[in-house]
């Protein structure tokens, strides 16, 4: 019988199976480990197979590692960086001249086929538009990645950047009250304007919702529009009186 794990593994897994205790998974240090920093960190093998992830002793997070990047993702890992000392002198982490160097035209095309591969991938995978790739808030998310990804070293692993969903979900509130307090300054510079209004009825629940957006031209002489709401209508008809309120509510939240 081979010995080899026939099913292929992903970080996410192998982490619900450290939480749960999984009996298929044993946790030793590498025969020909020398650095300091295994003191903290273990192997994972899973049905006995040695595997390209380590288990930080401490807080149980597996991390992708291999060989040859040895111990960078360690030194990365937030545990560690608890225990190591912030040099008083100049940080390690200097780029060197070849990072200020646009990539070879032959290393271009290879990225740029990768991002096409992912880009695909993406689509198919999360059931998303083709357009949603062009997106400006994806285009903003690729942006601050790039930008971590020229300070941060190339060890550091990307599901320790990118947020939970838990934590996307948390902050929803906390970012549309920071933006609201922006667009509220704004209208109060705002002296003509004109409010559009829809209306419709969620078919499974019935619930009907009104949503309100807000239409002037600047000083660039620029139309600019903003939704201010869409929320749940809870007035009994659509008469103009219930709209007039409904409406008045909301502009009046925003200072008009």
């Amino acid at each position: 019988m081979s010995s080899t794990v026939r099913k292929e593994f992903s970080k996410h897994d192998f982490q619900k199976l450290i939480l749960s205790n999984d009996s298929s998974i044993s946790l030793s240090k590498p025969a020909n480990a020398r650095s300091d920093l295994w003191s903290n960190f273990s192997q994972l093998y899973y049905s006995g197979v040695a595997q390209n992830y380590i288990v930080c002793n401490d807080c149980r997070n597996v991390l992708k590692w291999t060989s040859k990047t040895g111990t960078k993702v360690m030194k990365n890992h937030s545990c560690t960086k608890k225990l190591i000392p912030k040099p008083s002198t100049t940080p390690s982490r200097q780029r060197t001249i070849s990072s200020y160097m646009p990539p070879a035209q032959e290393n271009y095309s290879t990225i740029k086929d990768h991002i096409v591969e992912s880009c695909v991938e993406f689509c198919a995978r999360d059931n998303k538009p083709f357009e949603t790739i062009a997106s400006e808030g994806l285009m903003n998310l690729a942006k601050q990645l790039m930008n971590a990804s020229a300070l941060i070293d190339t060890g550091f692993s990307l599901n320790e950047l990118l947020p939970h969903p838990t934590t996307i979900s948390c902050n929803v509130q906390r970012i549309y009250n920071k933006l609201k307090d922006q667009l509220v300054t704004l209208c109060e510079k705002v002296d003509n304007f004109a409010i559009t209004c829809d209306f419709w009825t969620e078919g499974f629940t019935g619930l009907h919702y009104g949503g309100v957006s807000l239409h002037f031209v600047d000083v660039n002489y620029k139309l600019r529009m903003f939704i201010l709401a869409c929320k749940l209508y809870d007035l009994p008809n659509q008469k103009a009186f219930n709209i007039r309120e409904f409406v008045n509510k909301i502009v009046e939240d925003f200072g008009l």
